[in-house]
């Protein structure tokens, strides 16, 4: 080995000393090289007569694979969408003390159906089918025996052949326990499906992705319809950039694709395990 192979990986084990804990456990997990890194596969909608979705607010499912949800759709499959919480903090009326007492307790109870209402109408327009809300309080969400078991017997009554959920790094508290409840509860499930993880606040480090330049006005259309949700945060222009950045692997950056972290329920559970905690 010459002077500079040797260089080499000196530099590339220092950078790995350098990383956090948990960023060498992710990297030696999914076994990347710092200097061997592919780009994402880019991949037709997955093949599936019955999907599942796990979104963690009203809108996530919308934001991070609205498009890929409505290739399923179009391709014959039934999509059902579980919602693990309410939705009712997302408002910034809520922030500061204008609100208090039965007032906010009344817009509260007025916002959730409010977005109950909106992810109904996003799902017509995506042809999405059941929509199944659990009805945890936002911002109260934990991994608990109550809340595994609720998402255990979805698995088990859908028995879906793909599973959407959010990455498990994905910086939010609600998407981060909604990965870790997911990890606990298909252990208990039939296993058999593959899990695509996807993002929403954080863009995750993809093994595949799925082009949605020909769905990309229906799920702008879609995210249209969370009014309570682009009054505050224009997540149209944020989330579609964010596809539109996605499109520069393979697409030459035409066009628009949702990227996601394909793997095994045992691989999920052992990704999940790794970034935030969980059942190994």
């Amino acid at each position: 080995m010459g002077n500079h192979g040797m260089n080499g990986c000196l530099i590339r084990r220092m950078v790995r000393r350098l990383l956090p804990a948990r960023t060498r456990r992710f990297l030696n997990f999914i076994n990347l090289s710092l200097d061997q890194v592919s780009p994402p596969e880019l991949i037709p909608v997955p093949a599936a007569r019955s999907v599942l979705v796990f979104a963690p607010h009203p809108d996530d499912e919308v934001v991070g694979c609205g498009g890929t949800l409505c290739l399923h759709s179009r391709s014959g499959a039934k999509v059902t969408v579980a919602y693990m919480t309410d939705g009712r903090l997302g408002s910034l009326r809520l922030q500061g003390d204008a609100l208090v007492g039965h007032q906010r307790e009344s817009f509260q109870g007025e916002l959730v159906e409010a977005r109950k209402a909106e992810a109904a109408a996003a799902g017509r327009l995506l042809g999405t089918g059941e929509l199944v809300f659990l009805d945890f309080p936002e911002g109260e969400l934990r991994r608990c025996r109550e809340t595994v078991r609720r998402v255990a017997d979805l698995l088990v009554a859908s028995r879906p052949e793909v599973v959407y959920v959010p990455f498990p790094t994905d910086r939010h508290p609600d998407h981060v326990e909604t990965a870790r409840i997911f990890s606990a509860a298909v252990g208990e499930a039939p296993d058999g499906c593959q899990v695509y993880a996807y993002e929403v606040w954080s863009p995750l480090y993809p093994n595949c992705m799925v082009d949605i330049s020909d769905v990309a006005e229906v799920k702008r259309q879609a995210l249209l319809e969370f009014a309570t949700q682009i009054a505050d945060n224009d997540y149209v222009h944020s989330m579609l950039g964010l596809n539109a950045y996605r499109a520069a692997f393979h697409l030459k950056s035409r066009g628009y694709a949702e990227a996601f972290f394909r793997c095994s329920p045992r691989e999920f559970r052992r990704l999940c395990w790794h970034l935030v905690g969980g059942a190994p």
